[in-house]
């Protein structure tokens, strides 16, 4: 039994040595309030909530590839076994990787709905959304356990590593309207929470620009959620934090391509603990700072911005706009170290600004995605590209990562013909040529490393993308959903995705969830599930987890 830890999580996997039995290994839970089997996979109930081990996942190194080998439990009482019923080699070790999930619902009894989700290192997970109005669950001591009065506020929940605890929930707003777009966790444990607000009495102690309609907001609460560390608004008099036009959100616009397309941005931190923001701006007097890449507002209706805040959020570092004479709009971000900062997003703009890339012009259609690298001070493009399909339809980047080599990827939408390149010294890699797109660049934005493409044959994307990760071992991981609530945009609904065949649900009725994980150099698919209920409904949040592609 070899037992490590997984980001941040106890993991453990069973190795059956050349000449040994799987069936001998037994598991005893003791304290359990029942044990079932359920569809291949184990149900502990416990006292404080259940607990689902999922349906093994076993394989064998051979001849310098890994094969999977079909494990199924056996349930005895309370005592776990394990079956082979799958061809295996009894000459080679087997590994047996079990892995534990949890998934719940907030318990409020007023509406409220998933915005954003983070992770700490102790595995604890925290949820963030909107809620309508008093009922939400709050915790005893929480910083505010009372509903503001305005349309809605932020809801703020963080749960333990199994989901069987909260360990705080609590308010955050005003007396209009607030989002949480993105969360993320300090090295000490605080919440940084990043979104926007049009509430004159949101809880702030800092004001950065002159204010007016929506602002973006940055908060930082301490690591037990009872008080604030530092909170800030930052925005010019027209509508910050917004993508596009609030009036606009339920109809298709050139950067608006999905359902919550208006609640796009991301937080990210350095090495130091400084608080880096991309959003978008309305506002041609938007706070900038001196001596940044351009200190005055690009054109068309909105530019995208990029922020830079002290660890207490008391000090503004930068704050720059980006973008050309038409729409652009900054989503993600991903910081090399202290060294500089990448941000992604879309543009209509065929003058943005671009340097040294991949593709130096616009590429055509109603907006591309577009990749700048600037230095940490804003005061300088490293270099910048677009990003977009060969036939000049609509692309974004939703998703930006680096790997330990600073290899840049990024994860979007396209509605064109994606530019495919096969990783070199590959015989064969994963595509389909479909609308959701992975593309591995050098960190200098010079030229693709791989380009691909992965879903379905279908016109138009399946997905709205929600999250997206790269592993140690550049195993790539994508999120979003799909279906009827993304009616009368671009997105169709999730059936016919790939899944595999350990997919934690195989069926839709393509209302769902969907999670995707692309083997390293895009050689093939490592996993795919859906999740959710077979008929539509609104999801708080949903923790699935892929064994077969954790290293």
């Amino acid at each position: 039994m070899q037992v490590y830890s997984e980001s941040g999580q106890l993991k453990y996997d069973f190795i059956v040595h050349p000449g040994g039995d799987p069936s001998k290994i037994q598991l005893q839970y003791a304290g359990a309030q029942s044990v079932t089997l359920k569809k291949g996979n184990i149900h502990i109930q416990t006292s404080v909530g259940e607990i689902v081990e999922l349906m093994p996942f076993a394989y064998q190194h051979i001849d310098n590839q890994r094969k999977k080998v079909n494990v199924q439990y056996q349930l005895n009482g309370t005592t776990l076994s394990f079956r082979v019923s799958g061809r295996y080699d009894s000459k080679y070790p087997l590994v047996i990787d079990p892995v534990v999930v949890f998934a719940t619902l907030s318990g409020s009894r007023a509406d409220n709905w998933g915005f954003t989700a983070t992770y700490d290192d102790g595995g604890n997970f925290y949820g963030g959304g909107i809620v309508h109005r008093a009922g939400y669950p709050t915790s005893v001591g929480a910083f505010d356990n009372s509903f503001n009065d305005g349309r809605f506020d932020i809801g703020i929940t963080k749960f333990n590593a199994t989901g069987s605890r909260i360990m705080y929930s609590t308010y955050i707003g005003g007396a209009g309207e607030e989002q949480p777009h993105s969360l993320i966790v300090d090295g000490a444990g605080n919440l940084v929470v990043a979104g926007r607000t049009n509430s004159p009495n949101y809880p702030s102690d800092t004001t950065y620009g002159p204010g007016g309609g929506f602002d973006i907001v940055v908060t930082k609460l301490n690591a037990n959620g009872t008080a604030l560390i530092g909170s800030c608004k930052i925005g010019g008099s027209g509508t910050d934090g917004a993508n596009m036009a609030t009036d606009k959100i339920f109809q298709i616009d050139e950067l608006l391509r999905n359902y919550g397309d208006d609640a796009r941005s991301e937080v990210v931190l350095d090495g130091n603990g400084n608080v880096y923001v991309a959003g978008c701006t309305h506002s041609q007097n938007f706070p900038v700072t001196a001596g940044v890449v351009q200190s005055t507002f690009g054109g068309g209706r909105q530019d995208a911005v990029v922020v830079k805040l002290s660890p207490t959020l008391n000090n503004l570092l930068f704050s720059t706009y980006l973008g050309g004479s038409g729409s652009d709009a900054a989503y993600v971000l991903a910081v090399n170290g202290t060294n500089s900062v990448y941000v992604a997003g879309g543009t209509n703009s065929n003058n943005f600004p671009t340097r040294g890339g991949v593709f130096n012009s616009y590429r055509g259609g109603a907006c591309d995605g577009f990749i700048t690298q600037l230095s940490t001070d804003g005061r300088s493009i490293i270099a910048s590209t677009f990003l977009g399909s060969d036939n000049g339809k609509a692309d974004q980047i939703y998703g930006i990562q680096l790997d330990r080599n600073n290899d840049v990827y990024v994860m979007g939408l396209t509605e064109g013909n994606w530019p495919i390149q096969q990783p070199a010294g590959t015989a064969t890699f994963y595509n389909d040529n479909s609308r959701q797109f992975i593309t591995k660049l050098r960190p200098n934005l010079s030229g693709l490393i791989y380009s691909t493409t992965f879903g379905k044959n279908n016109p138009s994307p399946s997905i709205s993308p929600t999250a997206f990760l790269v592993d140690r071992c550049q195993n790539v991981y994508v999120s979003g959903w799909g279906g009827r609530l993304n009616g009368g945009f671009n997105s169709s609904n999730v059936s016919g995705l790939p899944i595999t065949p350990d997919a934690r649900q195989s069926r839709t009725d393509g209302s769902d969830f969907y999670f995707f994980v692309m083997k390293r150099d895009a050689l093939g698919i490592l996993y795919g599930t859906y999740y959710g209920a077979m008929d539509w409904q609104s999801m708080w949040t949903a923790v699935p987890a892929a064994s077969t592609a954790m290293a």
